[in-house]
């Protein structure tokens, strides 16, 4: 089965910390001081107090790398990430060019699931082991068996999110957009093609935001991927729906 080889390169994840204003209230409070001076100097300490408070707490809150992620160490988020999701998961994302197509990609225990929903077509792929793998135009309610000889490469190949990662390069820390971008060679032996991939974390909770891929002499067809959702999986996802009423091609 041939696959669609997506291209894209960095592209920073838009984020703007807003710090609220601090202000205190002594104007205010001097100006009631002839009526109760001690009542005055209470509100100016309570005024101080709650605005030292909320200053830092706008300053933990806008901590760059809060998370503490050090470039140098060689303890990896995507390592941490692919332990977690060991057993299976299913990612939700969004391409950020062309249609704005939602992917969907599932894998568990040499099973892979695939959607791409684009504003004209929605195309589902199933492969649940054995020969071959199901793939579904819902849209035009028809489908094909595609032969698969190679089951670990095929998922590999599909498995956009981590079948594709090869070789760590780098790891950065945009401090601008409090993004963690950790850097790899594609594997070349999956994709065909020379290229490297960067997986980026928020660097307030480690959490993965989104995915870059760039394929050697693609590099003027930028586009990333905003992940929206990853979550374990289960079987129900790898079940072939009824197709009873879809044409077979």
């Amino acid at each position: 089965m041939k696959t669609k080889k997506l291209t894209c390169i960095l592209a920073s994840l838009a984020m703007i910390c807003c710090m609220a204003g601090c202000s205190g209230s002594s104007s205010s409070d001097k100006d009631k001081s002839s009526s109760s001076t001690n009542s005055s100097s209470a509100s100016e300490s309570s005024s101080k107090s709650d605005s030292s408070s909320d200053s830092d707490s706008s300053k933990a809150s806008s901590k760059i790398n809060a998370i503490g992620y050090d470039v140098k160490s060689s303890e990896r988020l995507t390592d941490k990430l692919k332990k977690t999701y060991a057993d299976g998961y299913k990612a939700s994302m969004k391409a950020s060019t062309g249609s704005g197509a939602e992917l969907t990609i599932a894998v568990k225990g040499g099973k892979i699931y695939s959607s791409n929903k684009g504003t004209s077509e929605h195309r589902t792929m199933i492969f649940s082991g054995g020969s071959s793998a199901t793939v579904i135009n819902n849209t035009a309610k028809s489908y094909t068996e595609q032969a698969v000889s190679d089951a670990k490469l095929f998922i590999s190949q599909n498995d956009l999110l981590f079948g594709q990662a090869g070789d760590f390069i780098k790891a950065q820390i945009d401090e601008q957009h409090d993004l963690i971008g950790e850097f790899y060679k594609l594997d070349k032996n999956v994709t065909g093609k020379n290229g490297q991939m960067c997986f980026q974390y928020l660097g307030s909770t480690g959490e993965l935001a989104q995915m870059t891929i760039t394929y050697e002499g693609s590099e003027d067809f930028p586009i990333y991927f905003r992940i929206n959702e990853l979550t374990r999986c289960d079987d129900k996802q790898f079940e072939i729906p009824d197709l009873s009423k879809f044409q077979k091609k």
